[in-house]
């Protein structure tokens, strides 16, 4: 089944470059492999382009509100997430930046060779800075796919301050997204 259209959106003006290696999916905040719409379009880019996937899922120390806590929970996840895209057949790369002399150029270098980058439409923490700022800088076609909730975040059209307010407005969508 198709990701929903209302679930991606383009951030620059690059175009697709069908001629490149892959299609990267950058794991950005939905560090899974099931239920990932954005890992899902990624897929269905490289078929249209009959083109293997790539995913790439980096860690660095040197964000705001890096700790160790959050850290443990996301290397304990990496073997299984490369045994299960081993599985499904697609690539995976995994950088870990241990310090902040150490590389920081490793999408940049991916992208390089990708027909298409792919992402996670997160409204908060570092991903809403990485998609600010990211996209320009590449020549390739920046997606970002919401995969965070059940019903897209753009289906609801104003910030909702209590469940009071949103929980109707999710009970009439939520048919069309199960």
């Amino acid at each position: 089944m198709p990701v929903e259209p209302e679930r991606v959106r383009k951030l620059n003006s690059a175009p697709e470059r069908p001629d490149r290696e892959y299609v990267l999916y950058w794991s950005q905040m939905n560090r899974r492999v099931d239920a990932n719409h954005a890992l899902l379009y990624a897929v269905e880019l490289a078929n249209r382009h009959r083109l293997p996937v790539m995913f790439y899922e980096g860690l660095t120390c040197t964000y705001e509100y890096a700790n160790d806590r959050l850290h443990t929970f996301i290397l304990e996840g990496v073997p299984e997430t490369a045994k299960r895209l081993k599985k499904a057949g697609i690539g995976y790369v995994f950088y870990l930046r241990r310090t902040m002399k150490s590389r920081n150029d490793i999408l940049y270098a991916l992208a390089r060779r990708a027909a298409v980058v792919v992402t996670d439409d997160y409204p908060a923490f570092i991903a809403r800075d990485h998609n600010g700022r990211v996209p320009e800088k590449l020549d390739v076609a920046y997606y970002v796919v919401d995969s965070s909730c059940v019903v897209p975040m753009s289906q609801i059209d104003e910030r909702q301050y209590g469940a009071y307010s949103i929980r109707p407005k999710i009970t009439t969508l939520l048919p069309k997204y199960l």
